[in-house]
């Protein structure tokens, strides 16, 4: 039976932390166990999906085609037990967290967790297609593009994660919001900046061409709008309960005089 978070010591944190971590990484080895059976498929997928139909792809040594079958299988199965992993971490953080802090955090890795899965899925369905094909056209009658598979692989999860992480802005401004730590008159007072910023970040990650660059650009901008509402509402919400804490004073009863002051 786990002691109650105020009876546990340093090595009983440090206990349950590594049954966290072993949790997760189970979790994680059974979702790769899950999506190896369909990691060929999968890669067939990524590769119509992501690839000009007629340009090759290749492996280039003996092992390559089985160890990008396992990052794939293995980053799936990360993807289908996030849930689960997220919920053990969440299990370990709030026994230290107050009511206030439990009520906010929650909805915090939900939100999170879901606009990683839509950034995800913009880069790989959207963006990616769009940047190989602009890339591939800088080929020429006798450059031929041959692709191997592992620097494909490579080229797909790095574009998936950056885009999963700048759909996080909106996570980020409530966070920051509510410790008072930017406002949200200070975001729109610097939104001219901000896109600047946003784009230069989109032709860092993207081959900073024209049309990448505008398709990561356009929607990071409207989540940075996004999360101007967003810091208004959290900054609402936090005065509210600011003075919902403060208790008025007792009233006296009709008709009664208020009591004598001390004798002078």
């Amino acid at each position: 039976m786990p002691k109650p978070p105020g009876d546990m010591t340093f090595l009983d944190h440090l206990e349950e932390l590594r049954r966290v971590l072993i949790d997760a990484i189970i979790a994680a080895l059974l979702g790769l166990g899950a999506a190896w059976f369909f990691s060929g498929r999968l890669i067939e997928l990524l590769i119509a999906r992501t690839i000009p139909a007629g340009t090759p792809v290749v492996f280039l040594g003996p092992g390559e085609a089985f160890s990008t079958r396992i990052q794939v299988a293995l980053g799936c199965g990360i993807l289908i037990t996030l849930p689960f992993i997220l919920f053990r971490i969440w299990q370990f953080v709030v026994p230290g967290l107050l009511r206030e802090e439990r009520t906010f955090v929650l909805p915090i890795v939900i939100g999170g967790s879901l606009l990683f899965y839509l950034g995800s899925a913009f880069g790989l369905l959207i963006l990616i297609p769009i940047v190989t094909k602009i890339l591939l056209a800088f080929g020429t009658p006798s450059l031929k593009p041959t692709i191997a598979v592992g620097q494909l692989l490579a080229f797909v999860v790095r574009l998936v994660l950056a885009c999963g992480l700048l759909f996080q802005l909106p996570i980020v401004a409530v966070f920051l919001t509510w410790f008072g730590i930017v406002t949200p008159e200070r975001m729109w007072s610097v939104w001219r900046h901000a896109v600047v910023v946003i784009f230069v970040v989109a032709a860092a990650v993207t081959p900073g061409d024209g049309p990448s660059q505008l398709v990561l650009g356009i929607p990071v901008t409207i989540l940075y709008f996004l999360s101007v509402g967003l810091s208004f509402l959290v900054r609402r919400r936090r005065a509210r309960r600011a003075a919902d804490s403060i208790e008025p004073p007792p009233s006296l009863p009709r008709g009664s005089l208020p009591p004598p002051g001390p004798a002078g």
